[in-house]
């Protein structure tokens, strides 16, 4: 029995076993793909982000000229998340922003041609 602790406990402190457990929190590096240095393609998700919740806000405005910054912003951000994607290999992200951008052209088009009543509705 004791030889079976001792073989256990060199086969626990041998480098092969070492390797299959991952360093301590303390040692890892917050950007792991790199090996600790900063991947500043990560970073553009920042931005993007920012940049959306900018367009989001202007959206909402009445005024068409902030309307009009709005998509804008929203085009630059489909441009920002679509360079993260890639970097990122997430290609539903990047889908997503492409149909993003086609909504977001009709919306351009929509804000600047002036306002005509709907078919389906009544006239008074």
């Amino acid at each position: 029995m004791t030889q079976a602790i001792a073989v256990s406990h060199r086969t626990l402190h041998s480098d092969k076993a070492r390797r299959n457990y991952p360093p301590p929190l303390s040692h890892q590096s917050l950007y792991p793909r790199t090996g600790g240095n900063v991947d500043w393609i990560d970073l553009l998700q920042w931005p993007a982000m920012v940049v959306t919740v900018i367009a989001a806000w202007l959206i909402g405005s009445l005024q068409p000229g902030r309307r009009f910054v709005g998509f804008c912003c929203f085009l630059l951000s489909n441009l920002l998340w679509v360079i993260w994607g890639w970097h990122a290999e997430a290609w539903a992200l990047i889908t997503l922003q492409v149909c993003l951008a086609l909504m977001n052209l009709r919306g351009v088009k929509k804000n600047d041609a002036p306002a005509q009543p709907e078919p389906d509705t009544p006239r008074a």
